[in-house]
């Protein structure tokens, strides 16, 4: 029989981070420092992203540094929401062709942002898009990202390597990823956007960051059959583009490390 959520709950989970530290100067509550964690730990940028930019903005104030930062309950969810971190690797090519030309690699960790171009232009996969510049978009992502759609992106659902990915990718500041290219079966065509007919130059071939290197870490990003692989690998140094957020928090468990001993 599955508990039901106290009434208590019911009410915090409705109030927004300043409510809830209106609340905490009235009277230290336990359910709220909960609550809180619960919002850091949730792998869902809508609740954790504005916790982590108010405990930044008011590290100072006297709620949050004497009493929030010294809970339990917030220290395990800053130090916890390093785990839910969002990652995504992509690849941006010219499809039409057998050139084997490469746009961009590159490599997001934090709050989710769109992919750019070499030319620094946003990348926004669609299929009239797609028909103008030519270029196609592919990705390795992490849990805790939307895909783009299901034959676009690969969510790596495997626990254990995405959070072995997550610690690679914020524990340097360059990886190498290898790039591999794929073709279709004889006398096919690949199709990116399933709900649109075939672009008209029609997609002759994948590419996809295929493995990972980071220091002592090695790992193959995804599942690739042997028999529909040109295996035509490129291996690229590429420098990770960290989010603000992301450095808010290793900021905030700095202060609360330091505030705690």
């Amino acid at each position: 029989m599955t508990d039901l959520p106290s009434l208590t709950h019911t009410i915090l989970s409705k109030q927004t981070i300043d409510e809830l530290y209106t609340i905490s100067t009235h009277r230290a509550i336990i359910n709220v420092e909960k609550e809180i964690k619960r919002r850091l730990i949730s792998c869902d940028p809508e609740l954790s992203i504005p916790v982590i930019d108010f405990l930044y903005k008011f590290y100072h104030d006297k709620i949050v540094k004497d009493q929030w930062f010294k809970s339990v309950y917030v220290r395990e969810g800053l130090r916890e929401a390093i785990e839910c971190i969002p990652w995504k690797i992509g690849v941006i090519y010219n499809y039409t062709d057998q050139s084997y030309r490469i746009n961009r690699v590159a490599i997001m960790v934090g709050k989710s942002t769109k992919f750019r171009t070499k030319q620094g232009k946003y990348y926004q996969p669609d299929w009239l898009n797609a028909e103008e510049t030519k270029l196609m978009l592919r990705e390795v992502i992490s849990q805790y990202n939307h895909p783009i759609n299901n034959v676009m992106s690969i969510i790596t659902h495997d626990t254990n390597l995405d959070n072995s990915i997550r610690h690679a990718l914020l524990d340097n500041d360059v990886v190498t990823i290898t790039v591999c290219l794929f073709l279709p079966p004889q006398g096919s065509v690949f199709h990116s956007f399933p709900e649109e007919p075939p672009l008209p130059d029609s997609e002759r071939k994948q590419m996809y960051p295929c493995h990972i290197t980071a220091g002592n870490f090695s790992h193959k990003l995804i599942d690739y059959p042997g028999n529909i692989l040109a295996y035509l690998p490129r291996n690229y140094d590429i420098s990770i583009e960290k989010s603000d957020d992301l450095e808010k928090l290793f900021q905030l468990n700095s202060l609360v490390g330091n505030i705690t001993k």
